[in-house]
């Protein structure tokens, strides 16, 4: 190995000035720590001094800025802000509510909002927070501009100069700078010059090697004391040299006598240049400085004069020149940056209340104004008695029969329906007037119409049943708006038989049948409008018989004379005809597609469940898919537009007016024109819980889907092809029971009243598997039990009659049925296969234990064909014979179900936390809470959390002051509240939990100092679960996270507390018991040592915790 050298060992020596540098700073650093030690200082018991000086401080005029205000906190209740007229809670629905979960909703939707309001908080931040006096919000820094007067500045004139300065590049030789005798051509050196002018205006002459004047140069010659440029002939040809103030001079030379003439001319005239520039520069200067001064001393020179008037002049400018600086002054602190962004954001985080209609909700409105075909001809509507002399009969070119249109929003993104069907009756009043008001006499199962109330029935509340008889507008909502979006219509009529044989007159235009029409409209005489009836006439003679005998032969006659019969034997019953559909939306922002509707398709008979028809709109941007369908000559004209903020007489899905709403004329006063009513559709939310919103107001729809029958194999019935199915809502199956009017009923179909006794579905013609894209919508009543149901008819419908035998509308071919509770007592929603019997016997739901899951369990029948078992149940006081089920008891209807409720649910696990406890709150002996229930809560549906999350946080809260609870219960409790947290903060729902608790939250009533209170119980479980020792960590990190929830409702319920048991006038120090100050202390420090533990590994939830403590504190 070589040896390291001696002089580079010297050079790892340290020197002497860098050991004293060293020792230096080590004195210093021991001094400083070894005298300054930290010292740990007990804060003030500020309360304990008030105490012991109580004596003092009430002799002292300032003690009310000494001790604490007796009303610090204030409690107030604010009046729920409803959108309706009138409460969506029925008025008797807290009276027929049994159920917990029921009660509690019914609760949350009818309580006012409970505030705590500290009346001090606006003294206790810092000076930018001090309220003023008058209130005003401090003043927006706007941009200031200002007039000045424009005066001449030499800076100005300066950097003109600047700008028009002399430059000159070129190649030059030059001599070195000593003395010119012993100069030779060597001496000369070739050098790229460049000559450029100063910021002072000055110039020099810079010289490089080469032509890159971008770097440094190689030398300068500074022409600030240069005499000027001559020629001289002395050393080199073509040379000239600069001559400097001390006598000395640069030699220069050129390489032809040209160059150096306009060398010697430039250089020449930049000296020139900056001596004027400088004379300049030097009299504005001394311009600017005379007017200064002499301006300055006006003012003063008036003063100090000896005339009277000068001096009373000058006190009268200075007097306006004061007044004038004070205009429009700003105060300076609140114009502090500061306090401006302060202020902003403490204006912008003030929490509203919760709103019933969510903000990000597209509300379209939808109106239907006119359908109308090619084939139209005219309605005859003779006397019904006898006229003498001329008989008058009222004809009017109408549609033949009547249609009825039904409007819904599909997704074909999701391929599911996301709106309820809004139904339009467009028919003229002549038209509706073909189809009886009530059902025929011969109809075996038709439901009987009670005047009476009953319990569980719907009541129409302040709206008049004729003003909502013929609804034209729907209000659709959307919360997640694309182009996928469509707008679907179908058209229906009444049953006459094929779709294919009923829909071929409108899909031929016979040019002789207009003809026809055009040869009887003339004959009209007038057109009339009689006030003593409801309809509009147009009056014309006694038709002669070439006007009959042309409209015998017409098309139109023969649709209407076929239509008329029909309308009066089979009105009830309808059929499918047509549909049409468009894009809502033309983006994903929302904007409205205002256009019509294109094409009417005729329906076709083998696809019309919902699946279809999301086929069919997934190629309906293909214009080669659609070019398949047949066209039907129809016109259906809509209107769509956004809603309005202030559109009059909306009604909600339940028949509930808006705000505002103006009351219709009664219906005796018909000279009064009304505004027409807005109903509001139903939306099926996606299962995102980002969606969602809580339930802010009563709604108890359930939405009945028929789907499909499989008839095919049935040998019970001999006809059973034109299948009708009819629903019923019974409350019991006892003999002699009667349906409920709860089924919504559409424009168009038997009845009076906005809700019937019974629903049908449209009819297929001779098919004996049919399917139905029906949707029936069922009001259910406040509180459900096991005897609720709906009960299926099926008729076998005669459409082909014979004139000469009086045979029966319809025939009965079976009957099925649906509780709508289950066993556990949960809505039973989905799809549903059930079986169908033959015929319907008195307690016909014990027949089946396990319908709702669509199994048999058989006891006497066994299938040989199919190894299957079914239900033959009897009663014991029934004398009928065991019930016959149409093809062996297979499950030959399909029936959906869909609840849009806010007092039921249908998730299990939140239907078993309220079961588990109500059965807590009604049993009479000691019984603990089922904890698998309280657990399994956090594994509800998201969505259904979201809806229902006040009812939720209250009765979790209201466990922890139930008697006979364990900790292990309240531990439970408080981790399925955490993670229910949890949960609606990843559903960025944060901001309803702070209107949770500002205004929902009501702690739990106290009754005597051996009641538990919920601030208590909090702090208790919270201080167990942080402790170093807990073992669950997850929960202890989300209970960090979201620690602002726990201090805040811990806070509200301490204010709450104090309010009801009237103890804020008590020493602070004897307003809660030790145990419960005890629980504090240990939960503050117990949080602050995960906050110095974590704050590393957990930042985001040390950092949540520590502005929470910091805010409790």
């Amino acid at each position: 190995m070589p040896e390291t050298r001696k002089f580079a060992q010297g050079l790892k020596r340290k020197g002497t000035a860098s050991k004293r540098r060293e020792s230096a700073t080590q004195a210093i650093r021991g001094s400083l720590y070894s005298t300054f030690e930290p010292v740990c200082i007990e804060p003030v018991e500020y309360e304990a001094y008030i105490i012991k000086r109580q004596s003092e401080i009430q002799h002292d005029t300032l003690r009310s800025l000494l001790t604490f205000p007796e009303d610090d906190i204030v409690s107030t209740v604010k009046a729920r802000d409803r959108r309706t007229t009138i409460d969506t809670v029925p008025p008797e629905a807290s009276k027929e509510a049994s159920g917990l979960f029921v009660k509690e909703c019914i609760k949350t939707y009818t309580s006012n909002w409970s505030l705590i309001e500290p009346k001090y908080e606006q003294y206790a931040s810092d000076y930018l927070h001090l309220p003023k006096g008058d209130g005003s919000a401090p003043p927006s820094l706007t941009e200031q501009v200002f007039e000045v007067d424009e005066e001449p500045d030499y800076e100005d004139d300066v950097s003109g100069t600047q700008k028009e300065g002399v430059t000159k590049l070129g190649w030059l030789y030059k001599a070195p700078a000593y003395g010119v005798s012993g100069l030779s051509i060597r001496s000369f050196k070739r050098r790229f010059f460049h000559l450029k002018q100063l910021p002072d205006n000055s110039y020099i002459l810079n010289f490089y090697k080469d032509e890159k004047i971008n770097k440094d140069p190689k030398g300068a010659i500074y022409l600030d004391s240069c005499i000027g440029a001559h020629v001289t002939t002395k050393a080199r040809k073509y040379a000239f040299e600069v001559r400097m103030q001390d006598q000395s001079s640069h030699m220069l030379a050129a390489e032809t006598e040209s160059e150096a003439n306009e060398w010697i001319a430039t250089i020449n005239l930049a000296l020139q240049s900056s001596i004027e520039a400088q004379v300049t520069q030097n009299a504005k200067l001394g311009k600017f400085m005379d007017f200064s001064l002499e301006g300055d001393s006006s003012i003063e020179h008036i003063k100090s004069s000896m005339h009277p008037e000068l001096v009373k002049y000058a006190r009268e400018t200075d007097q306006k020149n004061t007044l004038a600086r004070k205009e429009g002054r700003q105060n300076l602190l609140k114009l502090f940056p500061d306090f401006q962004d302060r202020y902003a954001n403490k204006v912008s985080g003030e929490i509203e209340p919760p709103s019933v209609l969510k903000s990000s909700r597209h509300r379209i409105m939808v109106g239907c104004k006119n359908i109308s075909f090619t084939l139209r001809g005219v309605v005859i509507d003779g006397a019904d008695e006898p006229v003498t002399n001329v008989m008058m009969v009222y004809i009017l070119c109408l549609q033949v029969e009547p249609f009825f249109v039904t409007i819904a929003l599909y997704d074909i993104k999701m391929m599911k329906k996301i709106s309820a069907d809004l139904h339009v009756d467009l028919n003229h009043p002549l038209v509706r007037r073909m189809i009886p008001k009530r059902a025929p006499s011969n109809t075996k199962r038709s439901s009987v119409i009670s005047e009476e109330e009953r319990t569980g029935e719907p009541t129409l509340q302040i709206v008049d049943k004729e003003w909502i008889a013929y609804p034209k507008k729907g209000i659709f909502s959307v919360t997640n708006p694309h182009n996928d979006i469509y707008l679907v219509a179908r058209i229906e009529k009444v049953l006459q038989g094929s779709i294919k044989a009923c829909a071929q007159p409108y899909m031929k235009s016979d040019s002789d049948n207009h003809k026809t029409a055009a040869k009887v409209i003339p004959e009209i005489l007038s057109f009339n409008y009689n006030s003593r009836k409801t309809n509009f006439h147009l009056h014309a003679h006694k038709p002669n018989s070439l006007m009959l005998e042309s409209f015998r032969g017409s098309l139109e006659l023969a649709v209407l004379k076929h239509a008329k019969p029909a309308c009066q034997r089979l009105g009830q019953y309808r059929m499918p005809f047509a549909w049409t559909a468009k894009p809502l939306f033309d983006n994903t922002h929302g904007h409205i597609n205002t256009n019509g509707f294109e094409y009417v398709y005729k329906q076709e008979s083998n696809k019309l469940a919902q699946e279809d028809l999301l086929k069919f709109l997934c190629d309906f941007k293909r214009p080669e898919k659609l070019a398949k369908l047949e066209i039907i000559e129809c016109e259906l004209q809509i209107g769509i537009h956004s809603v309005p903020t202030d559109l009059p007489n909306i009604l909600t899905s339940s028949y509930i007016p808006v705000k505002p709403y103006a009351p219709t004329s009664s219906p005796s006063n018909q000279s009064m024109t009304t505004p027409e009513p807005v109903l509001e559709v139903d939306e099926f939310l996606s299962s995102s819980p980002s969606e969602q919103h809580i339930n802010m107001e009563l709604t108890n729809h359930c939405y009945i889907y028929p789907k499909s029958l499989n008839y095919d194999n049935q040998k019970t019935f001999q006809k059973a092809r034109n299948i009708a199915v009819v629903a019923e809502f019974r409350d019991s199956d006892s003999d002699g029971s009667k349906a409920l009017q709860s089924f919504y009923r559409a424009p168009g179909r038997p009845g009076n009243g906005p809700y019937s006794s019974l629903a049908s579905a449209a009819v297929l013609h001779h098919v004996e598997r049919p399917e139905f894209y029906d949707e029936w919508k069922l009001a259910l009543p406040t509180q459900l039990h096991h005897g609720h149901h709906i009960l299926f008819s099926f008729h076998h419908v005669v459409v082909d009659t014979n004139t000469k035998k009086k045979e029966s509308t319809q025939l009965d071919v079976g009957y099925a049925w649906l509780p709508l509770l289950t066993k556990e007592g949960r809505l039973n929603c989905g799809d549903h296969p059930i079986p169908v019997a033959g015929v319907l016997q008195p307690g016909y739901l014990s027949l089946t234990d396990q319908l709702a899951l669509g199994k048999m369990v058989s006891t006497q029948v066994y299938n040989a064909n199919i190894s299957r078992q079914y239900v033959s149940y009897q009663p014991q006081d029934s004398h009928h014979g065991e019930v016959k089920w149409v093809d062996g008891g297979k499950n030959l209807f399909r029936v959906g179900l869909n609840l849009v409720s806010t007092i039921y649910t249908d998730d299990k696990f939140i239907h078993n936390f309220f079961e588990s406890c109500q059965r807590l709150s009604t049993s009479t002996s000691e019984q603990s809470i089922d904890l698998n229930a309280i657990k399994s809560l956090a594994a509800a549906d998201r969505s259904e959390l979201v809806h229902y999350l006040p009812t939720i946080l209250n009765q979790l809260l209201y466990l922890l002051t139930v008697e006979g609870i364990t900790g292990d219960s309240h531990t439970t409790t408080i981790k399925c509240l955490i993670d229910i947290i949890d949960i609606y903060h990843f559903a960025e729902h944060d901001k309803v939990i702070q209107q949770y608790i500002k205004y929902m939250f009501v702690t739990a009533p106290w009754k005597d100092y051996k009641s538990k209170t919920i601030h208590e119980e909090l702090a208790t479980v919270a201080q167990a679960m942080l402790r170093p020792s807990a073992t669950d960590f997850l929960t202890a990190n989300k209970l960090l996270l979201h620690s602002s929830f726990i201090f805040q409702i811990i806070l509200k319920s301490m204010a709450q507390h104090l309010i009801q048991a009237k103890k804020l006038k008590q020493n602070r120090s004897e307003r809660f018991p030790l145990s419960f100050q005890h629980a504090v202390q240990s939960l503050l420090t117990t949080t602050t040592t995960q906050i110095v533990g974590k704050w590393k590994s957990k930042y985001s939830e040390v950092h949540n915790a520590n502005v929470s403590l910091a805010h409790f504190v």
